[in-house]
């Protein structure tokens, strides 16, 4: 049985339909196959980068790559079977891959948010109105759910706007949300 062994501590992503996975290093994503974790492809990761943030998005599942720099972000649509580079875009700020669903990923940085929109061969960026930059975001069946400061917000990532709103009853650092179309769950720092 073979199998895959990362060379540093990884963080992973797995494809929605569960048949592969990417295994993030702070050099490099390994692509493997699922359930043996048979490794088929490796991409590099630029050294200039300050970060990246990896996950899968659409379907068939592609890798979605953002990677971030001092003062902007790159974003690389992947195909895993090559891999080959499907569509890369520039943001012109510094952003963070918060969470994806469907065609859609959230990416959040200092001064808002944005949606970003898979095609077979595109990658669209468009501009979130949001009331105030999200702390915390994730899937919940295919809306996103929003952490604000004193609230949830659910997210259209079609529309490109907010749904609906469930005030805390107390304030709360949210670290992790998520849920279904009908439930919503949420970790907090203490």
């Amino acid at each position: 049985m073979s199998g895959f062994t990362p060379s540093e501590r990884p963080r992973l992503a797995v494809a929605v339909d569960g048949t592969l996975a990417a295994i993030h290093e702070p050099a490099r994503i390994t692509i493997v196959e699922l359930p043996g974790i048979a490794p088929f492809a490796e991409i590099g990761i630029d050294a200039q980068a300050v970060a990246s943030d990896v996950a899968w998005i659409g379907m068939p599942p592609r890798l979605l790559v953002v990677s971030r720099y001092a003062a902007h972000s790159v974003v690389h649509l992947l195909d895993p079977s090559g891999p080959r580079t499907v569509a890369e875009i520039r943001l012109e700020t510094p952003m963070t891959l918060f969470g994806t669903t469907g065609n859609h990923a959230l990416v959040v940085g200092a001064l808002g948010a944005a949606v970003l929109t898979a095609s077979e061969s595109h990658l669209t960026p468009y501009q979130f109105p949001a009331r105030a930059v999200p702390i915390a975001a994730g899937a919940a069946g295919s809306q996103f759910v929003v952490a604000l400061p004193s609230a949830i917000e659910e997210w259209d990532p079609a529309a490109r706007m907010p749904k609906r709103r469930l005030k805390l009853p107390r304030p709360a650092v949210i670290t992790a949300l998520g849920g279904t179309e009908r439930v919503v769950w949420m970790t907090t720092q203490h």
